[in-house]
């Protein structure tokens, strides 16, 4: 058995074909943080037997894996995880300058898409099959490239033979390039001005449950439940429009734009774009140390728009032929 440090773990992603059955991994992840571990529900013998022991027997009724990954977000990655994100079908277009769109719906139904997570190191590769989503994150600060961070639920690890694949260059993103922007409705988000920003993040949480039957020590499916969006923004505080919107339960339309700070093709960058058609604010508040410049911040929840629905588009544009 070998000895080795964190960066030695590695890990890749495939979108599965058929539910549960894995696959061979397509695409090979870079990552800062990583802890997805197989893990068990128990039941414990607990009778009183004439000692004053607290344990007898311990029987593991559920296995199952769950944990976090995070990293810096590049486009190739953001197709991968925003596709798992949303659960739809992915479509994916004809290139431009060697550049491929891929358009990512949100899917209403609780059967979302599903993955499989191949982790290998010194000693061992494993398969997770029937990957799923329970959280995406993405923040966007002054100091650092765009981080990701996510959270995963499993079957438990199982010995593979797969190879992983060859890493490629991701086309990070930075606060360079990054632009948010509010209208009154989707319609005008195209005329409207990029928010002059300080932070911007963003959270998708599918609230996944394990469906466990009796009979199996594994779950037969993990399905996600209600979906939500928010996030948060932080700005100079020079005036009182966000803390009105709170006060008004003002509704905008809200788009996030990236794009990569590498040129894919001979002229055309990575890029993300995600538009909101019906977003709230809420819990606003001023920041005021005495040394720094007053700033405000407030958090967004996306809603449900009748006409344009939770989430009106997901676009990723980069080097992948396929996802």
């Amino acid at each position: 058995m070998s000895k080795f440090i964190g960066r030695k773990v590695e890990a890749a992603l495939a979108l599965e074909t058929s539910r549960g059955a894995g696959k061979a991994p397509a695409y090979s992840l870079g990552k800062i943080d990583f802890n997805v571990y197989d893990k068990t529900v128990d039941a414990r013998q607990v009778e009183s037997l004439g000692h004053i022991s607290d344990s007898s027997d311990k029987y593991v009724l559920e296995k199952y894996a769950q944990g976090n990954m995070s990293g810096h977000l590049g486009a190739n990655t953001a197709a991968y995880l925003m596709a798992l994100a949303f659960g739809g079908a992915v479509s994916t277009g004809s290139p431009t300058d060697s550049v491929y769109p891929h358009t990512i719906p949100l899917d209403n139904d609780n059967v979302h898409q599903s993955g499989a997570l191949l982790v290998k190191d010194d000693d061992r590769t494993l398969m997770h099959k029937l990957l799923m989503l329970e959280s995406f994150g993405m923040e966007v600060t002054l100091e650092d490239l765009v981080s990701w961070e996510a959270e995963f639920i499993s079957k438990v690890g199982v010995t593979s033979t797969q190879s992983m694949p060859t890493y490629v260059e991701d086309y990070k993103f930075t606060k360079r390039k990054a632009k948010i922007y509010i209208a009154d409705d989707i319609s005008g988000l195209a005329a409207a001005s990029a928010l002059s920003l300080k932070q911007f993040s963003i959270t998708v949480n599918k609230n996944l449950t394990r469906d466990s039957s009796l009979g199996t020590v594994e779950p037969e499916d993990i399905l996600n439940r209600e979906i939500s969006i928010e996030g948060q923004l932080r700005l100079n505080y020079t005036d009182q429009t966000f803390k009105n919107y709170m006060l008004d339960a003002s509704r905008k339309a809200m788009r996030i734009s990236l794009e990569s700070e590498k040129l894919i093709g001979s002229t055309t960058y990575g890029s993300i774009e995600i538009d909101l058609p019906k977003v709230d604010f809420f819990s606003w508040e001023p920041d005021a140390g005495l040394p720094d410049i007053v700033a405000q911040q407030i958090n967004f929840k996306a809603n449900y728009d009748l006409t344009d629905g939770l989430v009106e588009s997901v676009t990723v544009n980069n080097a992948l032929t396929t996802i």
